[in-house]
């Protein structure tokens, strides 16, 4: 069971999905609104665990499920359309509105993302039409409209090669530009060439019927990007060997390189420091008390320093450590349950703003304490409760869990793998890697990101 509520009334993405065999992938988008500088998010994510795996706070507490967990943090690209990508606007002009070199280059990268989104969203939309509008007339003018569009905006993008050349103040800039110029002419070319395999089978069901035009605009279009890598030199060309293993290898590099503009790299910060040194001078309080009434009384019933009044003065020291103990122990259980088990503080690329605090809770509990509405839903296609429920309770910068191996077998516990979080606005995201045993295992987690 998975609940979202923001206290902003805005919505938040949540969907579930397989990552590979061995991983089941959450994703949690935020969309947090420009109008109100302050946003707090809850996440509540139910998991359930039976008494067989023998896990509990002893054998696998939060310290370990911390050490098992990978996180991921990034942004989603601003949205954009090619029509408005065809014409130079705020998306181009903050390019070299930049005060620094590397945030030159960041905003080159955050340009190609953007660019990258559109030619995706507008090639999904041209396959949809495509397959729904079986009118040949309807389907070359969605055609002409994609070839257009697509054209105008690289045409905006490759006229700033010109400006970045004359205002370039490094190596690593235009190595930057000349990044995104190839991986932006590669995926235009992939983009269509998915769109003539959708015109393609359509033609093998009807026939022609007036698309040949068409097809031959489509493959013209792709062939030119083509060309144009080529022409310049970049590496993402099919060479002379059949293997054409620095094909893949080169597009993963360009990827990555723009992608890396919006991942986000949240500094783990300590927790309860403050706290802990207050509910220790509270503890100290109590037992200080105590061994001075120790004192002030051998003082007046025990005339001199005799061997009594030494072993008395032994004695309130040694209960004087105790009870500080015992106090800091009851006092730390009871501030516990409002204190996270880690921080983390989201700072926007260039560290020269805050974009968000994440705060990390995991928490055991029996099945008797949670809300009847979640009890409800756990057993909403079964008869009977598990034996016993564990509880994880974390608020925000949404963790990823490793499979939890059954005690007493062999089986290491699983590193989980990077997870693909979801692209297309400057919300941040963050996801879940889960990486279940054989069989998936009902748990329970909360997370907070204000």
């Amino acid at each position: 069971m998975i609940t979202a509520s923001a206290h902003s009334s805005l919505p938040i993405e949540c969907r579930v999905e397989r990552h590979d065999q061995n991983q089941l992938e959450l994703r949690l988008a935020y969309h947090p609104s420009g109008k109100r500088k302050h946003h707090d998010y809850w996440i509540e994510l139910f998991m359930f665990l039976p008494r067989n795996l023998g896990v509990d706070a002893r054998s696998y507490p939060a310290l370990a499920f911390y050490n098992d967990t990978t996180g991921f943090l990034r942004l989603k690209t601003t949205p954009a359309t090619l029509p408005e990508l065809g014409q130079a606007g705020p998306f181009h002009g903050r390019v070299f509105e930049a005060s620094t070199d590397s945030l030159a280059q960041h905003r080159l990268k955050l340009l190609g993302c953007i660019y990258r989104s559109a030619l995706r969203r507008a090639a999904q939309d041209l396959d949809t039409s495509l397959q729904q509008a079986h009118e040949p007339t309807t389907q070359v003018a969605h055609i002409d409209a994609y070839l257009s569009q697509s054209r105008a905006a690289l045409a905006t993008l490759w006229a700033m090669e010109q400006r970045i050349t004359a205002h370039a103040n490094s190596a690593a800039f235009l190595a930057t530009w000349k990044a995104v110029d190839e991986y932006i002419a590669l995926y235009a070319e992939h983009a269509t060439t998915r769109i003539l395999k959708t015109l393609d089978a359509q033609i093998a069901r009807e026939g022609g019927l007036g698309r040949g035009a068409a097809r031959r605009k489509l493959a013209e279009f792709a062939l030119a990007q083509y060309h144009r890598r080529k022409a310049r030199g970049y590496q993402t060309t099919l060479g002379s060997t059949p293997e054409n293993e620095r094909f893949p290898y080169r597009t993963r590099i360009l990827k990555r390189t723009l992608s890396s503009a919006l991942y986000l790299e949240p500094k783990i910060q300590a927790v309860g420091n403050v706290t802990n040194d207050l509910i220790a001078m509270l503890a100290a309080g109590p037992a200080m008390l105590f061994a001075m009434l120790i004192a002030m009384w051998a003082q007046v019933q025990l005339k001199g320093f005799t061997s009594t009044f030494v072993l008395v003065m032994v004695v309130s020291y040694m209960l004087k450590d105790r009870i500080k103990d015992w106090v800091k122990r009851i006092l730390g259980k009871r501030v516990s349950r409002w204190m996270p088990d880690r921080q983390f503080r989201v700072q926007a690329p260039g560290g020269n703003a805050e974009l968000a605090i994440c705060r990390d809770v995991v928490r055991y509990q029996p099945f008797a304490d949670l809300p009847q509405e979640v009890r409800d839903l756990r057993f909403v296609d079964h008869g009977s409760p598990w034996q016993q429920t564990v509880v994880q309770k974390s608020y925000c910068s949404t963790p990823a869990m490793s499979a939890l191996p059954k005690p007493g077998s062999k089986t290491p516990l699983t590193a989980p793998k990077a997870c693909s979080t979801s692209s297309a606005s400057t919300s941040p995201t963050c996801a879940l890697v889960w990486a279940p045993p054989l069989k998936p295992i009902p748990m329970c987690i909360r997370k907070r990101l204000s």
